[in-house]
């Protein structure tokens, strides 16, 4: 009896560890855009993808979201730097111009802060 009770704390405490990693500690590598052509965002099964974009300075940037999560966090993109939202419609492309910045990161998430995403300047 004691060995059950064991075996299931030990799974929910693996359970509990694999998803803190996964949303606190898993590493994103930045895909390298080019500026000149729009920036397709898949917004599906609880991420951005791709979740971290690398792109140059100084040109305007133009990003596709495409949402095919229907769950209601997905609905709004945020951009808080730029103190910018969008509604981001099911199966519906979504431009969004983001104009020349300089270096720097801009994140944007979901409105609960569950979908991040960040930009890279450079």
């Amino acid at each position: 009896m004691r060995l059950h009770f064991l075996l299931i704390n030990l799974s929910g405490l693996a359970l509990i560890m694999l998803v803190l990693w996964w949303f606190f500690f898993g590493k994103r590598r930045a895909e390298i855009m080019v500026a000149d052509q729009p920036i397709k965002i898949l917004v599906k099964d609880g991420i951005y993808q791709p979740a971290v974009i690398q792109i140059p300075m100084g040109k305007e940037i133009k990003l596709h979201f495409l949402r095919r999560d229907a769950t209601p966090c997905s609905e709004v993109v945020l951009f808080p730097k730029l103190n910018a939202s969008y509604q981001l419609p099911l199966n519906e492309t979504i431009e969004v111009r983001i104009s020349p910045q300089s270096p720097g990161e801009i994140e944007f998430t979901c409105q609960m802060s569950m979908y991040k995403g960040k930009l890279l300047i450079v």
